[in-house]
Order: structure tokens, then sequence, then C-alpha cells
């Protein structure tokens, strides 16, 4: 159990410090997608992953960052917020998409995702643009939507 937890944790770290990294890139990169490629963008999810990491490894890294920028809001550090909210945007797909971790509610799941993921992402983009510059009041509505949609997700999957 020990050795499984350090894996899963090495992986989480491997795949924040390589989102860190990215952010001091010359391009910005979004998962963010324009109206024209939002179903690339789903279909992409859905079906084929990016990284070897499992669904869960994703979603314990993407739970660090909210707590990241959660943090940040609280503590006032707003390059804190702004990185937190990046590894949001930029974060991987599971190994294989998430249809290996469809097992019931598949349709339901596969028709509410998109908006749920939309969400997330144009929050998180937003609060990454607006770091700097918005109230803590205001990046706080932003946390809170994307928290609201990641706790949709979840009831989705655990439903």
């Amino acid at each position: 159990m020990k050795k499984q937890l350090l894996h899963i944790f090495t992986a989480a770290l491997l795949v924040s410090l390589a989102l860190s990294c990215s952010e001091h890139s010359d391009t910005e990169h979004s998962h963010a997608p324009a109206d024209d490629h939002k179903q690339e963008h789903i279909d992409h999810a859905i079906q084929g992953g990016s990284t070897d990491l499992t669904l869960i490894q994703v979603m314990h890294d993407l739970a660090k960052q909210t707590e990241r920028t959660q943090f940040g809001i609280l503590t006032n550090n707003r390059y804190m917020i702004e990185a937190g909210a990046a590894a949001i945007t930029d974060h991987p797909s599971p190994k294989g998409g998430l249809k290996p971790y469809l097992r019931k509610n598949a349709d339901r799941i596969q028709k509410e995702i998109p908006a749920l993921d939309e969400a997330i992402h144009k929050n998180a983009l937003e609060m990454k643009k607006k770091a700097h510059t918005a109230s803590m009041a205001e990046l706080q509505l932003m946390q809170n939507q994307i928290v609201t949609a990641c706790v949709g997700c979840h009831n989705l999957f655990r439903d």
C-alpha cells in the first residue's frame, strides 16, 4: 500500500512539475476549447488519453491544484492562484481516456461531461488570466464554480 501511494504521489508530483515548467513557455496552452474545437476536446478526453497516468492519478493532481488555488486565495498569493489555475487548464487526460473508467451511466456521463468540463476549464482559464487583477472575492467565485463542476462530475461517476 505504501509503495502504491508513493507511486501515485511521485506521478502527481511529476505532472505538477511538468505543468509548472510549461507555464513559462512562450505559447499559451489551454484546454478551454473554442466552440469549433469543443467536441474534439471532449472526444480526446473520453477516448484517448495523453499520458500514462490513470484517472485516479490525474484526479489527485487536479485536487492538489484546486487546493493550491484555494490556498492562494486564502493567503492572497496571486502567483499561487495563477500557477494552480494554469495547471488545471493544462491537465493531461488519463491513459485511454475516460472510456475504460465508464462502468455505469456511460450514456449519461458522455452527455453531461462536456458542460462540466467546459465550466471547469473556462473558470480555471479566467482565474489564470485574472489572478493578478481580480479581487479575491471574484477569484473565489471562480473557484466555487470549478469545485461545483468537479462535484457534479464525481456525482455522475458515483451515482
